[in-house]
């Protein structure tokens, strides 16, 4: 290569450097590693690392070029120099020279345990002065090989650490303009969102929205499920979040929540953390209406993400217009948000209510329906006994309740993961109903799972019948209680099928052998044995204290009276199982 290309392809190297020296990015470490290279260049060494003074006036590492090692760097950035064991640094400082330590390993001014770690023999420190003041400080060293340096070298380099600090400043002030422009760029997109999201709320109420219409807006606009609560905490309405989570399940009656709308002031919200122990599985967003509207709530729950500040506008904007509708309801004659209604009279109403409520695809529930057996009250003085029991009971206060024809409906949250095998009555709604005893006998039925508002029609159905199975059997116990864990497999036909029509289809298939005769009554004692025992004629013949051919003849007899080959022949096998089922889901049993 020639001299002309030899001084082009300097020319082009330093148009790079001095590009990337000018870009925003990063530049001011761009531009102290810019200077070590040329200072080692120009020093003729291996090593060189700049440090740069702080706002605290510590001079802090920031650029390192050609380490020794690997982590060089590292070690550099959370080094400091200038501390009070390091003489060397402040000798460089007061005297604003170049200043050469010859045997590094021994001479006091240095840090000691930095020399011997990196084997530095000799180091050269040279100040950056700009503006009178020295804003950094160049450290050369030669890898554990001694180096002398002449007046001239001094100078030099002295002159390019003096450019190089001038230079940093040039950088720190393109990195505030760049950082100014950010933050100017950052405010005027969250003005941007801000107006979006008013006018997207806005033009909800405009379109004749109300409350319900607010909190379902908000939620698909954050993504997470959204709840409006009155000045008492109770549910206005609920928006599910797109895909997933009911808000009511959040654990909004949980004491911590409760404290915290307590404690909170107007136009004011707070994050309330989760609390397991009191059904708040979820980090909750709290936002308070402002003063002189009506008093109201809005509820975010975490869900598919952290909260954030649009979160949090989204929620300032929604309760300003919920509290705006509440305030212009209260002051119109007549009109106002309808109260949440507390009492309906048939399954697809008890359906719209538990959407009202907040259930959804994704939140399993369980119904259960609590009536009196003997006392004369209605369905209106059992609601307010079991709200006042629940509340006193319920780890988290009381679920929604609403009174269902002569009964009350309880919507019950179900979590997959209690281990449970089959739905059953929780004990603190047990302890509820047992409170309820000195007023009257009671009865509940706790249905199967249920996983949107439009399957309440079908779980009322269930517990429907399960109330008329338990009022069959009578019995004198103050508190009946039946659901899916305690019928067993009788319980899943009981979910689908009427117990009359159940009982006439066990005495269809049982024939003579349910004519009630002692003969018969044997044979389907027997009947029911051999299913329990595992089919075993041994283990039936020893809990009947029979012989075993006394159980061959029994179950022949069986077979004789209902055609069903219960011993050799599967299909009769499930059948005669069914049919045993059926009569003990009928009550007929």
């Amino acid at each position: 290569m020639g001299p002309l290309a030899t001084a082009r392809s300097a020319r082009g190297r330093a148009r790079q450097e001095a590009g990337a020296a000018r870009d925003p990015r990063n530049a001011v470490d761009r531009v102290l590693h810019l200077v070590a290279r040329r200072a080692c260049q120009v020093a003729g060494v291996s090593t060189c690392s700049a440090y740069l003074r702080d706002r605290d006036g510590v001079f802090r590492g920031r650029a390192i070029h050609n380490p020794v090692r690997a982590d060089a760097l590292n070690w550099l950035r959370r080094s400091q120099a200038g501390i009070d064991a390091d003489e060397f640094t402040r000798e460089i400082v007061e005297s604003r020279l170049p200043v050469l330590i010859t045997d590094a390993q021994h001479d006091p001014r240095p840090v000691r345990a930095a020399m011997r770690e990196w084997g530095i023999r000799s180091m050269l420190g040279v100040p950056m002065i700009a503006d009178d003041e020295v804003v950094g400080v160049l450290f050369l060293d030669n890898r554990g090989e001694p180096r002398s340096y002449t007046v001239d070298d001094k100078l030099k380099l002295l002159a390019l650490a003096n450019l190089g600090a001038i230079a940093v400043g040039f950088a720190q002030r393109a990195e505030a303009a760049e950082s100014s422009a950010r933050g100017l760029a950052r405010r005027n997109r969250a003005l941007e969102r801000a107006r979006a999201v008013e006018d997207e709320l806005t033009r909800c109420v405009l379109e004749g929205g109300g409350i319900a219409d607010i909190a379902r807006r908000a939620a698909d606009m954050t993504g997470k499920p959204c709840a409006v609560l009155d000045g008492e905490l109770e549910p206005l309405a609920v928006g599910h979040a797109p895909g997933g989570l009911s808000a009511w399940s959040a654990g909004m009656r949980s004491p911590r929540l409760v404290a915290a709308a307590e404690s909170l002031g107007p136009s004011m919200h707070t994050l309330v953390e989760p609390q397991p122990a009191a059904g708040l599985y979820r980090r909750l967003l709290l936002v308070r209406g402002p003063q002189g509207g009506g008093d109201c709530f809005v509820v975010l729950a975490e869900h598919g993400g952290t909260l954030n500040a649009f979160d949090t506008l989204v929620a300032e904007h929604a309760t300003a217009l919920v509290a705006l509708q509440l305030a212009t309801a209260r002051r119109t004659p007549g009109a106002g948000a309808q109260p949440p209604a507390r009492a309906v009279a048939d399954p697809e109403g008890l359906g719209r209510w538990a959407e009202a409520q907040g259930v959804d695809a994704e939140s399993p529930h369980l119904v259960c329906l609590v009536r009196w057996r003997s006392a004369d009250s209605g369905a209106a003085t059992l609601l307010a006994e079991l709200q006042t029991a629940l509340d006193e009971a319920a780890p988290c206060g009381a679920p929604p309740c609403l009174a269902y024809g002569d009964g009350v409906a309880v919507l019950l949250p179900w979590l997959a993961d209690t281990g449970a095998q089959a739905p059953s009555a929780p004990p603190w709604l047990v302890a509820a109903l047992e409170q309820l005893a000195a007023a009257g006998r009671v009865a509940a039925a706790v249905s199967g799972v249920s996983r949107s508002g439009g399957d309440c029609a079908r779980a009322v159905a269930e517990c429907e019948r399960m109330l008329r199975w338990s009022a069959g059997r009578g019995g004198e116990e103050p508190v009946q209680v039946v659901d899916r864990a305690s019928l067993g497999p009788a319980g899943l036909l009981l979910s689908c099928c009427d117990p009359d029509a159940m009982g006439a289809y066990a005495r269809e298939l049982l024939g003579d052998l349910d004519d009630g005769s002692r003969a018969r009554s044997r044979q389907l004692e027997t009947l029911r044995l051999f299913f329990e025992r595992g089919r075993s004629i041994r283990a039936v013949a020893a809990a009947l204290g029979v012989h075993e051919n006394t159980v061959r003849y029994r179950l022949a007899k069986v077979r004789q009276a209902t055609g069903l080959d219960v011993v050799a022949d599967p299909t009769g096998q499930l059948a005669a199982q069914l049919a045993l089922l059926a009569q003990e889901a009928s009550g007929a049993s």
